[in-house]
């Protein structure tokens, strides 16, 4: 009775193992655009240079700002599987997004990330304001650290430095 209930645990094991969301060719830095729409990420880095050369919808208004972002493939979730994302910033900063302001003067925050089909690939782009130059005794770069967790497994992480120019 012991050895049948032992490969019965082995079997089950292997099934929710085999039956988990993998996530593949993640990759998180710089996005292209074409002139009409955003393309995917474009060159995998950590370091995104803050030039105001693309536009935003910021809290209902075009802002200038820099495009950045993450994508990855993935198989075998189920529907309506979540990925929640938590990150950290080194600076204070406004978060928000095209609908508005979500929260000021915040160091953390998170995201959830819902996976519609079974498999797929997923780009999430994401975008710094250009709010200006920094004068020489402020800190020009705000480093952000994501994690990215499926039922409190991490799937993924990644690191952004953002350098904004001084004046």
């Amino acid at each position: 009775m012991k050895i049948i209930l032992f490969f019965v645990m082995i079997i089950t094991l292997s099934f929710v193992e085999i039956c988990a969301t993998e996530v593949s060719n993640f990759k998180a830095g710089l996005v292209c655009f074409d002139g009409k729409e955003l393309l995917g990420v474009c060159h995998k880095t950590e370091d995104i240079y803050i030039t105001g050369q693309g536009t935003c919808i910021w809290n209902q208004e075009n802002k200038p700002c820099t495009w950045y972002g993450f994508s990855f493939d993935y198989k075998n979730a189920k529907q309506g599987t979540k990925i929640l994302c938590k990150y950290k910033v080194s600076e204070s900063i406004t978060e928000g997004n095209f609908d508005g302001v979500r929260s000021e003067n915040t160091n953390d925050g998170e995201f959830l990330i819902n996976l519609e089909n079974e498999s797929g690939h997923f780009f999430n782009p994401q975008y710094f304001l250009f709010s200006g130059y920094y004068t020489s005794n402020q800190n020009s770069v705000i480093k952000t650290e994501t994690t990215c967790a499926i039922d409190g497994k991490q799937v993924f992480s990644y690191k952004i430095k953002a350098h904004f120019p001084i004046q």
